[in-house]
């Protein structure tokens, strides 16, 4: 990759990007490593303002969430979400990745991502996928991929609740939920 192609080598001062490249570091993925490393700090001229500018334009916060730290929230489409990873949140920089759990026998509301590509992955539950004109059935260790555009919902059996993984790329944001 070359150096200035990157979006947070287009942000930052040219001082700052003059120091990175000073010290061989053309990449985000490299600049984020040395910063997690604290290298960075060590390296001459590397002061608390140009830390903080790369603190702020680079997603160099630490990419773990512990799961009991995550409060849960309803959706556009009706199913409790834990965003366990999002870039606005994590500093991860191109999808997200939520547990959502629909109720036993509730479903959510009938919808679209035109941008977003979705991967369910049931972790928990049985129930019922409708992914464009397809309708069927879904239980633990099953994977579907929704293309974006593809209207879809899922609905738990009565039986229990229906719990899956949703990565999301790009990452989520409400805007590009359209409701049918």
């Amino acid at each position: 990759m070359q150096p200035g192609t990157d979006e947070p080598f287009d942000r930052i001062s040219r001082r700052t990007r003059s120091l990175l490249l000073r010290a061989g570091l053309s990449t985000v993925d490299e600049v984020i490593a040395r910063h997690r490393s604290r290298e960075l700090q060590r390296l001459p001229g590397f002061g608390r303002q140009t830390i903080a500018e790369i603190e702020k334009f680079f997603p160099v916060r630490r990419l773990q969430q512990p799961y009991a730290t995550v409060p849960p929230y309803v959706t556009a489409d009706g199913s409790l979400i834990r965003e366990l990873m999002h870039p606005a949140v994590h500093g991860n920089r191109r999808q997200s990745l939520a547990e959502a759990t629909v109720a036993a026998g509730a479903g959510t509301l009938l919808h679209r991502h035109l941008r977003t590509e979705e991967i369910y992955h049931v972790t928990a539950g049985e129930g019922e996928m409708i992914l464009g004109a397809e309708s069927f059935r879904i239980g633990p260790g099953d994977t579907v991929c929704i293309a974006p555009g593809t209207p879809h919902r899922v609905s738990a059996s009565v039986s229990g609740a229906l719990v899956l993984l949703c990565c999301c790329s790009p990452a989520y944001a409400h805007a590009d939920t359209e409701l049918l």
